[in-house]
């Protein structure tokens, strides 16, 4: 069980924390653009690299090299073999963007179920495996880490995931409440902190305001990752109260905004699913994990 959590934790940080918006656009734009897809200059590949790089965190707390490095290997496969059909698809017909999402997630964490039921690998707590040896306590060239539990591993998966992850949710949850403020200026790139990863058309955008908007777009999306964070602690350590002061800091940023009354419904729409998903995660963790 422990290696499933472990390699789940690991499939989150590659596919969402290290996967940049920017390798994210070039592997669409290189399925919209190529029909040749099997080329060294296909973006998936820089994406497998990250992903089996991730991987190789298993070898610090588990024996058997060979086991961990070919699990890995097939686990990051499947994974390239997934991300290409996905795009393929997309390419040809993508009407509904939530349920490709959904499937495409349940496929690579079946693939992780699967490939690691395949291989029997023992967990080596303590002491950080390094050039093949193993440390003892009298040994000081080594290093000691503390054991990593299941709960640790669950709580971080939990965080990944209801701080990084569902900001892509919230996205396609608000999608079609998009509203243009004026010609010269979005609602998109305004509320980014309460949609994060929403797709803005940058062709639509005027000259002028494109890299205003792209700049807001991007501390948008740390402000809801970080926001989703602070009140997952604030349950887990029971201060529901703290949470206000989020809110009231968001809402002093954007007085100006908040008196245009479909921002003002949009952005408290918005603000309110991400502080949801933000509650759900610390509860989890405080109720079920801890």
């Amino acid at each position: 069980m422990k290696v499933i959590l472990f390699l789940i934790l690991t499939h989150f940080i590659a596919d969402f924390v290290l996967q940049s918006d920017r390798l994210v656009t070039r592997k669409n734009q290189f399925y919209l653009e190529n029909q040749k897809k099997i080329s060294i200059n296909n973006p998936i590949l820089e994406h497998g690299i990250i992903v089996f790089t991730v991987m190789q965190i298993l070898h610090l707390f588990y024996k058997e090299w060979y086991s961990v490095l070919a699990m890995t290997a097939l686990i990051t496969l499947g994974h390239l073999l997934l991300d290409h059909l996905k795009l393929e698809y997309q390419r040809k017909s993508s009407r509904h963007r939530f349920v490709e999402f959904l499937a495409d997630q349940i496929a690579h964490l079946g693939i992780i179920y699967l490939v690691s039921s395949w291989f029997v690998i023992i967990y080596e707590s303590k002491y950080i495996k390094i050039f093949g040896n193993y440390a003892t306590s009298s040994n000081q060239g080594k290093w000691w880490i503390p054991d990593i539990t299941s709960s640790i591993l669950g709580v971080l998966i939990v965080i990944i995931f209801f701080s990084y992850i569902s900001g892509h949710i919230i996205s396609f949850m608000l999608e079609n409440l998009r509203v243009v403020k004026s010609e010269s200026e979005t609602i998109d790139g305004l509320v980014v902190d309460a949609v994060d990863h929403l797709e803005t058309n940058v062709e639509e955008i005027p000259e002028k305001t494109r890299h205003l908007n792209e700049k807001e777009m991007k501390i948008g999306i740390k402000i809801g990752i970080i926001e989703r964070i602070l009140v997952i602690i604030f349950v887990v350590v029971g201060q529901y109260a703290a949470m206000g002061l989020i809110l009231a800091g968001k809402s002093l940023a954007r007085y100006e905004e908040l008196k245009d009354k479909a921002f003002s419904e949009y952005y408290l729409y918005g603000t309110l699913i991400s502080f949801l998903f933000g509650i759900v995660g610390g509860l989890i963790i405080k109720v079920v994990i801890l």
